[in-house]
């Protein structure tokens, strides 16, 4: 870990920077005016980054969460620096990881779809002719975590999902029903 002491008129700012080996997971892509976060591992990334423009005294620091291969629009436009200064995985990402090798192979097929609906919103809908239990994941807009919710799916019913103010929403797993 390197420490870092600027001096800016009469502010001194210490900061410390954590390096970030060749081989990290996330990269930062310029765009045109813009940047995107891609995470280029099968794992969740937390990563943290420091943006820096001329004429700003202090840097800005933000945190975001990324799923497996994924891309990020980051929220920071125009002229600047902006660098990772920490990429690690999400927390509890190797337990989770344990818990997979562990599982034996799925033998059933996959029966619900997170779909959108006719109206615009989103929508599970089974395509089995069994129960399904159904775990999903609202997330807001820079990927963290609003919390988890299941549902019970009758065989071939159609459910809406309420936003409750998520930006996105993922499919965590899908069981079948027990008897």
């Amino acid at each position: 870990m390197k420490i870092i002491l600027a001096t800016m008129g009469a502010v001194f700012l210490l900061m410390l920077a954590t390096p970030v080996d060749a081989a990290s997971c996330v990269r930062i892509i310029r765009q045109g005016n813009s940047e995107v976060l891609y995470n280029k591992c099968n794992a969740c990334r937390v990563v943290s980054l420091m943006r820096q423009r001329a004429g700003n005294a202090l840097p800005v620091r933000r945190e975001f969460t990324l799923s497996a291969r994924s891309k990020f629009p980051v929220p920071f436009r125009g002229p600047g620096r902006t660098r990772i200064t920490n990429d690690m995985g999400c927390k509890g990402e190797a337990n989770a990881q344990k818990l997979q090798q562990s599982k034996p192979a799925r033998t059933g097929k996959q029966c619900v779809q997170l779909t959108q609906g006719p109206s615009g919103s989103v929508v599970l809908a089974n395509s089995c002719k069994s129960c399904r239990g159904v775990a999903i994941k609202r997330m807001n807009i820079s990927g963290r975590s609003l919390g988890q919710q299941v549902y019970k799916l009758l065989p071939q019913a159609v459910v809406s999902v309420k936003s409750k103010g998520a930006a996105r929403v993922a499919l965590l797993a899908e069981v079948a029903c027990p008897n």
